[in-house]
């Protein structure tokens, strides 16, 4: 999962660092490191971080024409004239938190 994976994902979820940090049970400073792209975080923190994003309803796309993407499960179906940068975005849009940026 790349940090900009990250970061879209949570945004689609409308999720603060802090709520990601407590759904997936890993320290907060995980998400802020990934995301602040300042080093590498501990595989199982990774691994638990993937797995929150999935059970949510996120999808992780490995290449869309050569880039990383995210969407929320059942985008592409439901509004195909969202897709941006390889991101699907819902139709509706979450509320994000000061932090969630």
């Amino acid at each position: 999962m790349t940090p900009d994976q990250c970061r879209t994902a949570r945004q689609l979820l409308g999720w603060s660092r802090t709520r990601l940090a407590a759904n997936a049970d890993v320290k907060s400073w995980a998400v802020d490191r990934l995301e602040g792209e300042r080093g590498p975080i501990p595989p199982a923190d990774e691994k638990a971080l993937r797995a929150t994003f999935e059970a949510a309803g996120i999808e992780f796309m490995e290449e869309i024409g050569g880039e990383l993407g995210v969407r929320l499960a059942g985008a592409a179906q439901e509004a195909p004239d969202q897709v941006q940068g390889g991101v699907n975005k819902p139709s509706s849009h979450p509320t994000i938190d000061e932090d969630a940026i």
